[in-house]
């Protein structure tokens, strides 16, 4: 999360915290707002699109990141999904999904790349373009990291 997003996007909207707070209801605090802004906490995936739809803001603006650079974490959170809520949908578990996240390589027993990518343009809302090239840049870095590591 981009605090001075979140700083900017409030301001705008002309909220206090305490307003803001109040705007998201469900036991917001400004206490919780204020850790926010300083980069202290990043709210679960609900809370950070109940945030943006409070400040008129998409999610993206808010995690401060170009849908065409956002990993596939980004895309499930700006869907306000969790990786629990999310993974029956992929037909596998949560740790299943958070390894492809972070790794890009997908269970073993998964079908096609292209499936995994169609699904995943439906769940998040976002076109097939937008979660391939985020699949892509996770198989990437995952590769380049592991290529510094072995040598």
């Amino acid at each position: 999360m981009d605090g001075q997003a979140l700083r900017r996007a409030r301001l705008a909207c002309g909220l206090s915290l305490d307003a803001l707070a109040e705007a998201l209801g469900s036991g917001a605090t400004r206490h919780q707002l204020i850790a926010c802004v300083a980069g202290r906490c990043r709210p679960d995936p609900p809370r950070l699109v109940a945030l943006a739809k409070a400040l008129d803001v998409p999610p993206e603006q808010l995690a401060g990141v170009k849908p065409y650079w956002a990993n596939l974490a980004d895309l499930r959170h700006w869907a306000a999904l969790t990786a629990e809520a999310a993974a029956p949908s992929f037909g596998f578990s949560r740790w299943s999904l958070l390894r492809a996240e972070k790794t890009g390589q997908l269970p073993l027993f998964w079908g096609t790349r292209d499936a995994f990518v169609r699904i995943a343009a439906h769940c998040y809302a976002r076109p097939h373009g937008i979660v391939l090239g985020a699949l892509r840049r996770t198989e990437l870095r995952h590769a380049t990291l592991a290529s510094r590591l072995l040598g």
